[in-house]
C-alpha cells in the first residue's frame, strides 16, 4: 500500500532561518518527509529541499531573505487521479528531464509526497505487457487485468491482434470471451502488433519451445527475447511462462537478454521463470485456484517475481531455482504421458487374452488406494503432452535426460493403430462411419483439434471407408476457426443406424446421451454394426441388445 508523507508548509513570511529550523523538526518523524511545498488552493508554486538550501548556504544568501524568494520551480506533481497502472510509465518521463526522488500529489484536499522508491515495489502502478495471445498468454492477460487499471498484450500476428479487438478469439476458453470484451469496453486492455509501442516494467514471455519433426526449435522464443532484451531498462521484470528444455533460460535466454540491453541480470533487470500449469478449457478458474510455482535467476530476481504473483495470484509456492521450475513443468506433462501409455500399454497386453484393459484396471484400482492407474484411450493429443516429454528427455547441450519420453511417445502414438485392430478384427470395410468428438479431449470443453486422435484415426479409416463423418458439440466454433479443417462434420444425428461404425473418441457425456436416448441407435436388422467406446462409457446390454457389436479397450 502506497504511503503519503506530510511535506513541511511553507507559509509567505517564512524566512530562510525559520524554514531550516521547521526542517530540521521533520527529520525526526518519519511520516515526515524534508522538503517544503509552497501552494496557493492546493497547487503547488515551488518547492525547497535540503540541497536547495545548501546551494543558498553557498550562495551566501541572507537567511533573513523570505523562503519564498528562492523556491525552486521546478517541483513534479501528479495529480492522485493518474496513480493507475501507468504511473511508473509517467514517472519515467519526468526522469527523462531530471532524477527525482519523490513527486507531489494531492490527497485528502492535503499535498502529499510520495517516495519513487516506495512505488517501485508496488505491482499497482506498474505496467505489464503479456508477449505471446496464445492459449497460455491470452487468458492470463484477462485474469492478469482483473488487479489493474491497465494491461497491455503484444502478438506478432498482425491479423490475430486485430480479430482480438474485435473479441474474436481462435480457440474456446470458459467466460474469457465475456470478459475479452467487457475489459476491452472499459480500455482496460491495449493489444498491439508493435512491441516497440508498449512500454512496461514487466514481461511476461509465453511462448515456449517449440518442436518441428520432433526436434526442438528455440528460434522464436531466442527472437522475441531480444526484442524484449532492447526495451529493457532499469529494474525491468521478465517473466517467461511457457514450456523450455532445461537449461534454456540460464544459458541462452538470459544471456540473449544481457546481451540485447548491455545491462547485468540479477542487478539492472531481472528474470524469474513461473512456468504455466493451467488445464485448456478452464484457465481463468485455474489461473485462481492453482498454486503458481515461482523461481528467479537469483534471489534478488526471485523477491521481484514474488512481488509481482503475491499481487496477483492467490497461492504461491517458491522454488530454490530456474531448473527446480523448468524440471517440475517438464515433469508433470512427462508423468501424466506416462502414465497413459502404461494404461494404453496394459489394454494391449490385456487384449492378446481377450480381456478389455479399461475393466482390467478398474478392478486393479478398485479399493486398493496404492494403485492410481488412468485409464486407456485412443491415444494422448493437445499442444503439451505430446511435446513435454522429447523436451525433458535433452538437456540444452546433450540428451542424457529424461529417458521414458521415447517410450511413452511410442507407445500412445502407436495406440491409435492398435485401436484400429481392434476394429478391424470384427469387420474389415464400412460404408459410413461417425466419430463422435473431433477434439483431443471431451472435458473441459475444448475446440483444440492439436494432435486429436480422433483425427489420426480418420486418417486410417480412410483406407477401409469412403466416408467419414465427425460430430462435435463444439462443431460450429471448430470450423469457425478452422476455415482449412479437411474434416466433415454431419447435419443431422437423427439416424444413428445410417452408420455402420460408431466411434466414441473422447468422453464428452452428450456423445452417450446422443447413442442411449429414444433417438439413438436402433435395433440394427441388416450387417453388422459396430460401436467402439474406449472408454466404456456405454451401457453394454443396451448395445447388444440392438444386435450392435460393442468394443471396448
Amino acid at each position: 500500500m502506497i504511503k503519503f508523507y506530510e511535506p513541511c508548509k511553507i507559509n509567505k513570511n517564512d524566512n530562510i532561518f525559520q524554514f531550516i529550523n521547521k526542517i530540521n523538526k521533520f527529520k525526526s518523524n518519519e511520516n515526515y518527509y524534508p522538503v517544503g511545498v509552497y501552494s496557493r488552493n492546493n497547487k503547488v508554486i515551488g518547492i525547497l529541499s535540503l540541497g536547495d538550501i545548501r546551494r543558498i548556504a553557498f550562495q551566501k544568501v541572507n537567511f533573513k531573505n523570505k523562503v519564498i524568494n528562492h523556491l525552486n520551480k521546478k517541483a513534479f506533481y501528479i495529480d492522485i487521479k493518474y496513480f493507475d497502472s501507468n504511473l511508473i510509465n509517467r514517472i519515467n518521463v519526468l526522469m527523462k528531464k531530471k532524477k527525482i526522488e519523490f513527486i507531489i500529489t494531492s490527497f485528502n484536499n492535503s499535498l502529499k509526497i510520495v517516495k519513487i522508491s516506495d512505488l517501485e515495489n508496488l505491482q499497482e502502478y506498474k505496467k505489464t505487457t503479456i508477449v505471446g495471445l496464445g492459449h497460455i498468454g491470452l487468458p492470463l492477460m484477462v485474469y492478469l487485468s482483473n488487479k489493474v487499471t491497465s494491461i497491455s498484450g503484444y502478438d506478432r500476428s498482425d491479423k490475430k491482434v486485430r480479430e482480438l479487438k474485435k473479441s474474436k478469439i481462435s480457440f474456446y476458453e470458459k467466460n474469457l470471451k465475456t470478459i475479452l470484451k467487457q475489459n476491452l469496453k472499459d480500455e482496460k486492455i491495449e493489444l498491439d502488433s508493435n512491441l516497440e509501442n508498449l512500454k512496461s516494467q514487466n514481461y511476461v514471455i509465453c511462448i515456449g519451445s517449440d518442436i518441428k519433426k520432433n526436434r526442438i526449435n528455440n528460434n522464436n522464443l531466442i527472437n522475441i527475447f531480444k526484442k524484449i532484451g532492447k526495451k529493457l531498462n532499469e529494474g525491468d521484470l521478465v517473466i517467461l511462462r511457457g514450456t523450455v528444455q532445461m537449461e534454456l533460460s540460464r544459458k541462452i535466454l538470459i544471456p540473449t537478454l544481457e546481451k540485447a540491453s548491455k545491462l547485468k541480470c540479477g542487478q539492472n533487470f531481472y528474470f524469474a521463470f513461473m512456468p504455466e500449469r493451467i488445464i485448456e478449457g478452464d484457465a481463468l478458474f485455474e489461473l485462481k485456484t492453482l498454486p503458481q510455482l515461482v523461481s528467479g535467476y537469483s534471489n534478488q530476481c526471485k523477491e521481484q517475481a514474488l512481488n509481482f504473483a503475491k499481487f496477483h495470484f492467490d497461492k504461491i509456492i517458491e522454488l530454490s531455482s530456474l531448473e527446480e521450475a523448468e524440471i517440475i513443468k517438464l515433469a508433470s506433462n512427462s508423468f501424466r504421458d506416462l502414465n497413459f501409455s502404461f494404461a494404453n500399454e496394459i489394454t494391449r497386453i490385456a487384449s492378446k487374452f481377450n480381456l478389455s484393459g479399461n475393466k482390467l484396471i478398474k478392478n486393479s484400482n478398485l479399493g486398493y488406494i496404492r494403485n492410481r492407474i488412468s485409464l486407456p484411450s485412443i491415444g494422448v493429443g493437445g499442444y503439451c503432452l505430446p511435446k513435454d516429454p522429447i523436451l525433458f528427455s535433452k538437456f540444452l547441450d546433450k540428451s542424457d535426460g529424461y529417458i521414458l519420453g521415447q517410450v511413452s511417445r511410442r507407445i500412445n502414438s502407436n495406440n491409435i493403430k492398435e485401436s484400429l485392430k481392434r476394429i478391424l478384427k470384427e469387420k474389415k470395410i464400412f460404408k459410413k462411419v461417425l466419430i463422435l468428438g473431433a477434439t483431443f479431449k471431451g472435458l473441459p470443453e475444448t475446440i483444440d483439434i492439436r494432435n486429436s486422435p480422433s483425427i489420426e484415426i480418420s486418417k486410417l479409416l480412410k483406407k477401409v471407408s469412403k466416408q467419414i463423418e465427425f460430430y462435435d458439440v463444439m462443431q460450429r466454433e471448430i470450423k469457425l476457426n478452422n476455415k482449412k479443417l479437411e474434416i466433415k462434420f454431419v447435419k443431422n444425428l437423427n439416424i444413428l443406424n445410417n452408420f455402420d461404425l460408431i466411434i466414441l473418441a473422447n468422453n464428452h457425456p452428450k456423445y452417450v446421451q446422443i447413442i442411449e436416448s429414444e433417438k439413438g441407435i436402433k435395433f440394427n436388422k441388416k450387417s453388422k454394426k459396430i460401436i467402439f467406446d474406449p472408454w466404456c462409457l456405454l451401457n453394454q446390454d443396451l448395445i447388444l441388445k440392438q444386435n450392435w457389436t460393442y468394443i471396448s479397450l
